[in-house]
This record gives C-alpha cells, structure tokens and sequence, in this order.
C-alpha cells in the first residue's frame, strides 16, 4: 500500500472517458440525450451482441456514458474515489480492480438481461396474450467498474489491517457506505437504468478487495504474482465468459437487432443527408444572396466610372484590308505582330499592331473548288484555301491550314515560301501550337479528329478521334475549338460532333475526359485564359468556367434569353474582366462583364466577323471579317451607347445578357 503518489492512473481514466465523450459528439452524437442505435454503434453493452461475438463490448462500454449528466456524475466519483483506490491498492492493482469490476459487472448485466424474461401483453388475432421476452438494456458507463471500487473499500475496511483502514478513511473512504446504497435504491426505483451492472461490480469489487487484502504484508512478490494472475483472468473473463453465455435465441434475437440497426441506419443517413442537403442549399441562397448585393454596388461603381459612349464610327476603330475571304488569325507571342489566313486569296497577311499596317502578304499557288467529300448542295462546306494558322514562338515559320489541300504548309517567314507541306485529313482548320514549336495540333472538320504533326520531323504522328457524326451542316464562322494548356500537357476540344468538352493527355494522346453538354445547349468555343488556370467553356445557353486542372466547374453565367444565344466570335481579356462575343446577325461586339454579368459596351461589327481576338495587356481587341476582308482595331472603352444595341437580346431593358440562376 502507498499512500503518497500522484495517481496518474486517475488522471488517465478521466481523459479516456472525457476524449471518448468528445468523440461522440463530434460524431454528431447529442450530448445530452444520446439513442439507443448511436450508443450500440459505439460500442455500448447488449446482451444478444455481446454474448454472440462481441465481447469486445465489456470493455468499450466502460468508456462511454448517456449524456453529459451520466459523465459528470461517474467522473465525479471516479475523481474522489480514484486517488485513493490508486494510493492505496497501488498503480497496477488499481488497474486490475478498475478492468476486472468492468468487465465481471458489464458480463454480470448482459447474461442478466439476456436471460432475464419480463412479461407483457399483447393483442394477437383478436386476443390479448401474454408473452415474455429478454428484459433488453442497452447499457454504458464507468458505474460497473466505480462500484468495484467502492465493493473493495468495503472489504478493505471489514477485513484490512487498522492502521491500514485509518489511512484509506483519511484519504477520501467516509460515507461510502451511503453513496453505494444511494446509488442501488436509485437503480431499483428507476427504469432504463442498469442495476444489474451494478451489484456485479460491487460483489467483484469485493471479493477483489478481500484478495487483495490478503496479499498485503506477504511481501511484495507475492503481491505482484496475486495482480498479474487477476489481470489474466480479467482478459480469459473478457474475452471467454460472453461465448459461454451464448444461445440460439440470443443469436435470432442478433439477427434482428442487426437488421433494424442497418434499417435505423440508412434512415438516418438519409435524414442527415437531407438535412445536408437543406443546409447547403440554405448557405447557396444566401451566398447568391449576398453575391448579388455585392455585384449590384459594383455595377453601380462601374456605371459611374464608365466613359462617354462614342459615335458608330469611332467605335469602329481602324479596319486594315487583308487577302480575300479571311478565316483565322494569330498573334505573334509578344503580341507585336497579327497573322491572318485568307482563304479566298490563299495567302497569309503580316501587320505590324502599332503601325496598323500590312507589312507583307504570302502567297501560294491559288486554289479553287470544294472539298472532295462536300456535298455540292452544302454551302455551309468551305472551299479549298488558308484556313487555319499558327506562327513559332521566334515567329520564323507560319503553319498554314489548307494552304496546299488537305495538309499543313510550312511557310517560311524569312524567304516567304512555303518550305513544305505535311498531310493532316480533309479540310483542315483550326490550329493550336505548343509553347516550345514542337507539335501542332489541326482540327479537321470533315474526318472528325485532332491530327497531331511533329513539327521537327514534319510528320503527322498521331489521331485524336471526336466523334462520328458530320459537321458539314455547321457555319464557317464559330469560336476557336482547340486550346493547349500552358505546360503542354492537355489539349482542350471543343467537340461539335458529340456536343462534348474533350480533354486529351498529349503525351499517351488518350481521351482524359469528357464532359458533355446538355442536348439542348449545343457547345460553341473554348477558351482558356491568359495563366491558363481558367477554361471557358461556351454553349447556346451558358458560359461556363472550369479549374483547367482539375476539370472542377467553378462557376457557370446563364444567359438571360430561353432561346439559344449564337455567336459568332468569343475571347476573354487578359486578366478574365471581359467577355468579347461578337453577333453577325446584330452587327455588333457585346463587351460582358463576368463579375457583375453586365453589358458595359457595344461595339459595331460586320456581318460575317468570324473571329474575335484581345491583344494581351490590352484594351484593344481585333475582329477579323470575311464579307470585307478587313481586320478592325477596337477599343474596349470606346463604346456606342447600351441603347443603340439590339434590344430584343437585352432582359428587362437593364442591359442584361447574363443573368443570374
């Protein structure tokens, strides 16, 4: 016996009780009133479950309570009792005693209950009968485990020695006596409350204290050996007692208990996930809420900082004339020069940006007629003639679409001629070239597929197939329809055929994903932003914008009309604060803001513009017309007034073509 030591064993108990007690309720458990299924789902004590299997039980029930009131009232006890339970059996008894009362009164209860029959009437058929069944509780705590303790107090004190019984009433035995007796009536006069748990863990409790007693003063290996063989059959108690206490009712009586617990189960997951789903949508609204309140002050903070609307003319900027039937253009990569693919003339115009000028024109042989698979009634099926370009980063070699039929030529910008030719597919027009010059990428619009070309070797290496349906029905002019992340790694389709975003790896050349669109809104463009983080996906219905690397739909910009909403030309400005969309049947350039969902400028624009392009880091945006051969140069501030646009595209004559969901 030691009286003077700190009992640390005390203070672990009451942590692992507190932290499990923790645990529940962060688990969403209630902490005040706690469910049956919740309890037996963490390990509460059950007869027809721990006689059946899970003997584990008798140990995980010490650790848990029914509510905050159950945890107070046996931590409290534990908290007065303990220190001297610890001081006086020492460490490793006060460790046997706590383990073995457990789990003697938690097995004590469930073969009590188990076999215990309580009788109850029922009305069956028309008559009322008497049945009886197994008196089920569902039982928890630490209480077993404090009533050993107070049962070996009590032999302690019939049976220790005098010097030895002063010493434990000095340090905290008084009144025990009265506690035990409390809580025994209190269990008797209650319902629901485990009293069977309790006299085991007294009559334990006691018969431990007479043993212990018995060893003290016969040195301290026989105390030890007396501990260690108790501790054992602790763990025999544990792990064998609930097995020979198992029958076949028990296990039905599993059985069904099983059943009903995975029944609860599913009702309340589906109850947590409705309530979830109620939450969120609660948290939506009102972040949509407050978003829109947001967007309206600035809105009005833009409304005033917005310059003075322009007359049509000077919002038409300066038009440069380029070859004959324009389809495509690129810039340079400093964005010092513009690149334009002329179909009809079959040449490649170079203007200078800040001279606004056509510093040279490239030509090749001319060529005349439709493609060999165009239908001769389609005229939606282009004729042969530059249709796509690309220029290297040292903007020493242009890539030409359909300059040379069916292939890709490789103009030389120093000599001006074409160099040689690689063959891509019919009718090649699109093209996207990766940072480094080394592989291209055509769209060709009537095999349906992605040829990929080694620029090196000038070699078509690779296929990506995109569908199987034609496109001969589609229009000329459309929003770009190939993207190349910035590292090269995934090439973004926008795939007309199967109405889908493709995400190809460039590396394996296999399909990563594909994300389809809704049949009613029929995919238009892509366009990925400047740090190229942001995907821009646009179709008859919405924009959409998508985390190009991890394919996430971060935010979506529905246009305001039920009808589908064509355009014609789309781009976004350097830093994502601009939309561009140019409308041919409007004769104008829509200038949106994604922020506030606004129209903040109306430009005009010819019929048949076929592509719309802002010059990095800048105000200006380019719109290439196939009707007038020109190139315009517009300014972003210098706008027509909101009114002269086409009304019937704007909702509620707030100037809206986006709207909010």
């Amino acid at each position: 016996m030691k009286l003077n030591s700190t009992p640390l064993l005390t203070i672990l108990l009451l942590a692992i009780n507190i932290g499990v007690f923790i645990a529940q309720i962060i688990s969403g458990i209630s902490p005040v009133s706690p469910s049956n299924i919740d309890l037996i789902r963490w390990g509460a004590n059950l007869a027809p479950l721990t006689l059946t299997g899970e003997s584990w039980r008798l140990v995980s029930s010490m650790f848990l309570h029914v509510g905050i009131v159950h945890l107070l009232f046996n931590m409290s006890v534990l908290l007065a009792w303990g220190p001297s339970a610890e001081r006086y059996f020492g460490k490793f008894g006060f460790a046997v005693l706590y383990l073995f009362t457990g789990i003697a009164s938690g097995l004590l209860s469930a073969v009590w209950h188990g076999y215990h029959k309580v009788s109850s009437m029922q009305l069956l058929a028309g008559q009322i009968i008497q049945t009886t069944q197994p008196d089920l509780i569902v039982s928890a705590g630490a209480s077993g485990a404090l009533m050993g303790i107070a049962g070996a107090f009590l032999a302690a004190k019939l049976f220790g020695h005098p010097d030895e019984v002063d010493a434990l009433q000095r340090v905290g035995g008084k009144n025990l006596a009265v506690v035990v007796a409390i809580n025994l009536a209190y269990g008797f006069a209650g319902s629901g409350i485990d009293n069977a748990a309790h006299i085991g863990g007294l009559i334990a409790g006691f018969v431990l204290g007479i043993v212990f007693v018995w060893s003290f003063g016969r040195g301290n290996t026989i105390q030890y050996c007396v501990k260690a063989v108790l501790a054992a059959l602790a763990v025999v108690l544990g792990i064998q007692g609930p097995a020979a206490f198992a029958s076949d009712d028990l296990r039905e009586l599993k059985t069904q208990l099983v059943e009903e617990i995975a029944a609860q189960k599913q009702n309340d997951q589906a109850e947590h996930e409705q309530r979830e789903v109620e939450r969120q949508t609660q948290l939506a609204e009102q972040h949509r809420a407050q978003e829109k309140q947001a967007v309206e002050q600035q809105a009005q903070r833009d409304e005033q900082q917005r310059p003075p609307s322009v007359s049509q003319a000077e919002a038409e900027g300066v038009q440069i004339s380029v070859g004959d039937w324009p389809l495509a253009f690129t810039l340079s990569a400093n964005g010092k020069h513009l690149y334009t693919a002329n179909s009809g003339s079959n040449t490649v115009s170079v203007i200078d940006l800040a001279s606004k000028t056509v510093l040279k024109t490239i030509g090749d042989k001319p060529l005349t007629g439709k493609h060999k698979r165009c239908k001769a009634d389609n005229i939606s099926c282009r004729e042969v003639g530059a249709a796509g370009i690309a220029v290297s980063p040292d903007e020493t070699i242009a890539y030409v679409a359909d300059m040379r039929q069916d292939a890709l030529s490789v103009v030389d910008l120093r000599t001006d001629t074409v160099i040689g030719e690689i063959g891509t597919g019919h009718s090649p027009s699109d093209i996207v070239l990766s940072s480094d010059g080394k592989f291209a990428y055509v769209l060709n619009d009537v095999d349906r597929m992605v040829a990929v070309i080694d620029t090196a070797a000038r070699k078509h290496i690779a296929t990506l197939e995109l569908g199987q349906q034609d496109l001969v029905s589609l229009p000329l002019e459309r929003p770009p329809t190939l993207a190349l992340s910035a590292d090269n790694q995934r090439l973004f389709v926008s795939n007309r055929w199967q109405n889908a975003l493709d995400v190809f790896d460039t590396a394996t050349r296999r399909l990563l994903k594909q994300i389809p669109f809704d049949a009613a809104n029929k995919v238009q463009g892509i366009k990925l932003d400047a740090a190229g983080k942001k995907l821009w996906a646009l179709d008859t219905h919405t924009i959409s914008i998508y985390d190009a690397a991890t394919l996430a739909l971060e935010k979506k910009l529905p246009f305001c009309s039920p009808e589908p909403f064509w355009v014609d030309g789309f781009d976004i400005n350097t830093d994502g604060s601009l939309i561009a969309l140019t409308q041919n049947e409007e004769k104008q350039t829509l200038l949106l803001s994604p922020a506030t969902r606004k129209v903040i400028g109306v430009l005009p624009a010819e019929h048949r513009s076929v592509a719309i392009r802002f010059v990095p880091n800048s105000q200006t945006f380019l719109v290439l017309n196939l009707e007038t051969s020109k190139v315009s140069l517009q300014d972003a501030t210098k706008t027509m007034a909101t009114s002269e646009a086409a009304a019937r595209n704007l909702n509620s004559q707030r100037n809206e073509i986006l709207c909010w969901q």
